[in-house]
């Protein structure tokens, strides 16, 4: 499965609405499924190019593991 970045979505969503291509093009050309492009102009429209923009923290699996032992032993 391929991820986009919120710049590949807006870029996406404005080659379709400026008209320039097809959705099957742009799906085709960046190997997406024609219900991801379709997904994303509808939030676009709604929301504008902030509804791609990820609101949360990676943390790594080190630090999930040591929290999740601290909270087990705070249960405990």
């Amino acid at each position: 499965m391929v991820k986009f970045s919120p710049e590949d979505k807006v870029q996406a969503v404005k080659r379709y609405l400026y008209g320039n291509e097809s959705g099957g093009a742009i799906t085709q050309s960046i190997g997406a499924h024609h219900s991801n492009l379709h997904q994303w102009i509808k939030q676009y429209e709604a929301f504008g190019e902030d509804v791609f923009v990820k609101n949360y923290t990676n943390y790594p699996a080190q630090y999930k593991i040591i929290r999740g032992k601290a909270l087990l032993i705070s249960y405990s």
